[in-house]
C-alpha cells in the first residue's frame, strides 16, 4: 500500500494545489465552481461551449440543479450564458460568485486525508496541507453557517442574491436549497458543537 500511496501522491497533490489556485473565490478564498477558458488544445472544446461560463460551472456541481440558473440561459439551442447570467458567473475569472458548501467541504476533507498520506509516507507537505484544511474550516464555521435555516449552505460572495435568482435568501446571500452537502462540514469535523446541535 504504501508504494501505491508514494506513487499517486505527488497526482494528488497537483490537484490540491489546481483547486487552490483556479477554484477559490475572494474574498473569503472559499471554494467556487468555475469553467476555465481553454483554447487551442483539441478536443478540449466542449460541444455545449462550456468553456467559461456559467453552463460550465454548473457541471462542476454535483447535480447541475436549478440553483444557478439565470434568465436567458439556455445551453440546448446555444446560449449557454443568457443575459441574466452577468451575477452569478464573473466572466474575468471563469467562476460561479457564490462559495460553495459541496466543494469546499470536499476539499477540505482531500486536504486532511492527504496529509495523513504525507505522514505514512514521510513527506513534508503535511503541515501545509492541514494549514490550509483549518483555514477552510474557520472560514466554513464562520461564514457559510445560515442561521436562518440552522444549517451550512452555499453562499453569494457579495452576501446578495442576485436578481430572479430563486432559491435564494435575499437578506444573506444564502442559497436556500438543503442537500446532502450541507451536512459535509459535519463529517469533516468542521461544525462546532452549537451547530452540531441544530
Amino acid at each position: 500500500m504504501r508504494q501505491l500511496v508514494e506513487e499517486v501522491f505527488d497526482d494528488l497533490l497537483d490537484w490540491l494545489e489546481w483547486a487552490h489556485e483556479r477554484r477559490t473565490l475572494a474574498p473569503l478564498n472559499l471554494i467556487t465552481q468555475g469553467s476555465d477558458n481553454i483554447t487551442g488544445v483539441d478536443g478540449l472544446r466542449e460541444p455545449d461551449g462550456a468553456m467559461c461560463n456559467v453552463q460550465g460551472g454548473r457541471y462542476e456541481q454535483a447535480d447541475n440543479g436549478v440553483v444557478y440558473d439565470c434568465p436567458g440561459s439556455d445551453p440546448v439551442s446555444g446560449q449557454p450564458d443568457g443575459p441574466g447570467c452577468d451575477a452569478i458567473f464573473n466572466k474575468s475569472t471563469c467562476k460561479l460568485t457564490a462559495y460553495n458548501i459541496g466543494q469546499t467541504s470536499m476539499v477540505m476533507m482531500e486536504l486532511l486525508s492527504l496529509a495523513e498520506l504525507a505522514d505514512v509516507i514521510g513527506r513534508p507537505e503535511g503541515a501545509m496541507l492541514r494549514s490550509r484544511a483549518a483555514f477552510l474550516a474557520n472560514q466554513t464555521r464562520e461564514s457559510l453557517w445560515d442561521a436562518g435555516y440552522q444549517t451550512f449552505a452555499s453562499r453569494f460572495a457579495s452576501g446578495v442574491c442576485p436578481r430572479n435568482l430563486t432559491l435564494c435568501d435575499d437578506a444573506t446571500g444564502f442559497l436556500r436549497r438543503i442537500s446532502p452537502t450541507s451536512v459535509w462540514p459535519m463529517l469533516s469535523g468542521t461544525a462546532t458543537d452549537a451547530q452540531w446541535r441544530r
